[in-house]
């Protein structure tokens, strides 16, 4: 991923436009020499393959130097290849803990090097869980305060926040210009951040001959003089104390051994020519003594947007697809697991374990996708997620049936109980499927005669559905929709199915609509020509160019990742779109619930089929789009246009934590120079097309677009000819690029692909309905039970865990790790500081303010079942309770 460079030339450059300085400014600093080793998963080979290369050439050649000599020092930039050496040595955990201890081994905070904004929030705080809080617990006392992630161009906008409230003070990053940040996110907390340019600079500055022999001594003095003059003028002005990092890495080096190098320094350069001298060190000492100065850093406040978009998502849209469900469906499962725990009165031991496992599998694919191998990589990468997003759904069944099994049923129907997963109330449309062998009422010898009613026995209007082809269902499965309404915040509301009338009995044939009291539709060959708000009053799409939610593909080539210092955008070689097609529409699905319109096409190496959802009572249009039959053609990408009827219209997406509009929540300038070639003057805030958590949305005065979306990325920037000035929203579909690495695969991603997308508007900004965009991807869940009525239980409807501020959101509720308590963990979404009143239907114990990673409690108080939170805008925060069912 990374090439031998000249960094005689890099100094010579910059040093040709600053004005030199006398580098006698670090006469009296240090040189920090860091040995590492750029580790990622795979990339130099195959997972297994490397592990073992990571035994053999890293781990134990750094203990032989350790032994050696007492002051070499060795830094594992995560916690993953600490884990992976006790795994086949777990005989040598006494060495390597009295090692950590004595600071010569340093550990990454996190357990891999992730794509932070591929992550969900949650996912990436578990990074420190199976980091940081991993250490602690395998080696008593022993801590890491540092997170390296020097490969990847991209960073979180939530990051420091997270990194910082789970103990982590120090970020090693690259890519980026030499020097030092005040990272911070939008809540004001900073992390103390340093990038040497490239994490490969230095080896390239002080070796030479592919690392056969280190440069002469005199000229490497030339070389640093000229370096240190241009740093004592960046040090001077930003108050820095006289201390340099020499990280001394490339991708799976072996550990140097500077030892010889660095006395001749000290003894021959330091003293005679008033030169800092040289000595073993770590990350985190050098930045300790950083942050021992009164540094003058502007705040770097933002989302830095992946350079490295095309390296997962578009490429990777099946395995990305199960990573982000897995995501979901662990704190869902953690969440429905924990609450059955708590009416239980016990904790199941093997659903915990099972917990544990799935989070360290769906937390475990980094940034090494593709490479040498790279296939058995990224197959690898899919397996853990498959595995995950499976636990994740049997442990939330599970969880979700037991639950039921506790409800009083006041009616003698068969219920079917919707749970709800978010933490606000909800109304919205569900799915369930009966299992109705031997269940049938017959009146007049028709079959199947059910009619839904509510828990206060109104009967709700549902609709027969057919599941797809690839979802299994029982012999005499009935799937049907309904409107559920008003289901409690992270709890549930019971429906039942029981014996219609015969004056119940409607045989007519239902028409299809395109008009609700909420919206008319029109649609076009190929997309849908309009969308009319009739509660904006107004149109919402502009049509001139791209129908909404239009199919169509563009010429893509490009790498998934590589030094480039921009996204490689596609082009109109072999443009093709839905419209220009014989594209017709038919109403394959109508009842009093939805009419379902589909169009089916012989399209570019695919056929496409595009569903068009509108709803009779939800304000909600879905767009179901399928590419069958892909053949994986190279070089090719499929995007949706939804083009904006706004003027002076914003763009905002769901970042990690929070939301990011462009143009306003990226670092102001560009990231810079890196090494020789390779300069990011690419301002952040034109970097595109960007990763997205749940939702991307348009606005302006008039009201604002949100859509709720399954894939991982968007593009706002019509990248056709003659582009147009308003917004087109465009999820990235599909993507087919090639590994960078020399020996690695294509991104190819062959077979049927299935996206789903969900059309709200509303007045105001995204403030206003980011709910309905988070909601898209966490549907009411519908689970059908026997007829067994009974007085006593659970009621019918009820909450588990309430907020009464719609702006803070719950992230977790689980089982605290080590202790018989539970863990709650919010965030603060709108801006807005917040005091929020928490309630539970249990008695509150005692509760505790922590950090991230659930340690350093403070108790807060409570009342009864109810705690009142203190949440700083943006903030994210941690609570441990002990709870009386």
């Amino acid at each position: 991923m990374k090439t031998k460079l000249s960094l005689l030339l890099c100094f010579l450059i910059f040093s040709a436009t600053v004005p030199a300085q006398n580098s006698s400014y670090f006469s009296k600093g240090v040189i920090h020499i860091v040995p590492s080793s750029h580790q990622d998963i795979a990339w130099m080979d195959s997972p297994e393959n490397c592990k073992m290369q990571r035994d053999t050439m890293m781990i134990a050649p750094a203990i032989a130097l350790m032994k050696g000599n007492p002051d070499y020092t060795f830094s594992v930039e995560q916690v993953l290849n600490l884990e992976e050496y006790l795994s086949l040595h777990p005989d040598q955990k006494p060495l390597l803990e009295k090692l950590t201890r004595e600071g010569k081994f340093e550990w990454g905070g996190t357990y891999i090097q992730p794509y932070e904004n591929m992550y969900s929030g949650e996912a990436l705080i578990r990074q420190t869980y199976f980091g940081r809080k991993y250490l602690h617990e395998i080696f008593p006392g022993c801590d890491s305060r540092i997170y390296w992630n020097p490969d990847v161009p991209s960073r979180s906008i939530q990051m420091p926040q997270i990194l910082k409230k789970s103990g982590i003070d120090y970020m090693s990053v690259s890519r980026m210009s030499e020097g030092f940040y005040n990272w911070q996110s939008p809540d004001g907390t900073g992390i103390l951040t340093y990038s040497p340019g490239h994490y490969t600079n230095m080896v390239n500055l002080l070796f030479i001959n592919n690392m056969q022999g280190t440069r002469d001594i005199n000229e490497v003095y030339k070389l640093l003089k000229t370096k240190f003059d241009v740093l004592a003028k960046y040090y001077k002005l930003h108050n820095i104390p006289p201390h340099i990092c020499f990280i001394l890495s490339t991708d799976a080096i072996k550990p140097v051994d500077m030892n010889d190098f660095i006395i001749n320094w000290n003894k021959n350069i330091a003293g005679k020519f008033n030169m800092p001298v040289m000595k073993y060190s770590t990350i985190e000492t050098f930045m300790s003594e950083i942050g021992k100065g009164k540094l003058k850093l502007e705040p770097t406040i933002g989302e830095r947007p992946n350079v490295w978009f095309y390296k997962t998502g578009p490429s990777h849209h099946q395995t990305l697809e199960a990573g982000r469900d897995a995501w979901r469906m662990l704190t869902e499962a953690e969440e429905f697991s924990s609450f059955n725990s708590i009416l239980q009165n016990s904790v199941n031991p093997d659903i915990t374990g099972r917990l544990w496992a799935a989070w360290k599998e769906a937390i475990y694919p980094d940034h090494g996708w593709g490479g040498q191998r790279g296939a058995i990589t990224d197959s690898t990468f899919f397996s853990k997620f498959l595995f995950a997003r499976g636990e994740a759904a049997g442990i939330r069944s599970t969880s979700l049936t037991s639950i039921m099994a506790k409800i009083g049923f006041k009616n003698t129907g068969y219920p079917v109980v919707v749970y709800n997963t978010l933490s606000w109330s909800r109304t919205d449309v569900v799915k369930a499927s009966f299992n109705a062998m031997g269940k049938s009422y017959v009146y007049n010898k028709t079959d199947l005669n059910f009619k839904l009613v509510d828990d206060q026995g109104n009967e709700v209007p549902k609709q027969s559905i057919s599941l797809p082809s690839d979802k299994p269902e029982p012999a005499e499965g009935y799937n049907f929709i309904f409107v559920a309404r008003d289901v409690p915040a992270m709890g549930y509301r019971t429906y039942y199915l029981v014996p219609k009338d015969a004056k119940d009995i409607d045989n007519s044939i239902p028409k299809g609509f395109l008009e609700t009291s909420d919206y008319k539709i029109v649609l076009g060959k190929g997309g849908i020509r309009s969308i009319f708000d009739k509660q904006l009053k107004k149109e919402l799409l502009n049509t001139d160019k791209f129908l909404g939610a239009e199919l169509f593909t563009m010429h893509s080539e490009g790498l998934g990742a590589g030094e480039f210092t921009a996204i490689q955008q596609p082009d109109m070689q072999g443009f093709a779109r839905l419209s220009d097609t014989e594209a017709n529409w038919n109403c394959i699905e109508a009842g009093k619930i939805r009419s379902v319109w589909e169009t089916s096409q012989a399209f570019s190496h695919c056929t496409a089929r595009l569903r068009v959802i509108l709803y009779s009572d939800i304000k909600q249009i879905d767009v179901e789009t399928d590419l069958l039959g892909w053949d994986g053609t190279i070089y090719r990408e499929f995007r949706l246009a939804f083009p904006l009827n706004l003027k002076n219209g914003k763009v905002v997406y769901e970042g990690t934590m929070a939301a990011v509009e462009v143009g306003k929540d990226e670092p102001k300038g560009a990231a810079g120079f890196s090494y020789p070639g390779v300069d990011y003057n690419q301002p952040y805030n034109l970097v595109r097309p960007r990763e997205i958590q749940n939702w991307f949305a348009g606005y302006d005065s008039t009201g604002i677009v949100m859509i709720s979306s399954d894939v991982m990325g968007f593009d706002y920037v019509d990248p056709t000819t003659n582009p147009v000035s308003y917004p087109v929203l465009q999820p990235v579909l599909l993507a087919s690029r090639r590994s960078c690495h020399g020996l690695g695969n294509w991104f190819l991603d062959p077979g049927d692909h299935h996206f789903r997308f969900s059309i709200t508007s509303a007045k105001g900004d995204w403030k206003s309905a980011y709910h309905a965009g988070s909601a898209g991807n966490q549907p009411l869940l519908a689970v059908c039970g026997e007829r067994i009525a009974s007085a006593n239980g659970l009621p019918e409807s009820h909450s588990f865990l309430q907020v009464n501020q719609k702006n803070v959101i719950v992230s977790t509720f689980k089982k605290t790790d080590t202790e018989n308590s539970y863990t709650l963990r919010l965030y603060e979404m709108e801006g807005k500081d917040t005091e929020v009143t928490v309630s539970f239907p249990f008695k509150i114990n005692k509760a505790w303010k922590t950090d991230m990673i659930e340690e350093n409690p403070v108790e807060i108080p409570v009342t009864n079942n109810s705690m009142v939170l203190r949440i700083g805008h943006n903030a994210i925060e941690t609570y441990k309770i002990t709870i009386n069912p």
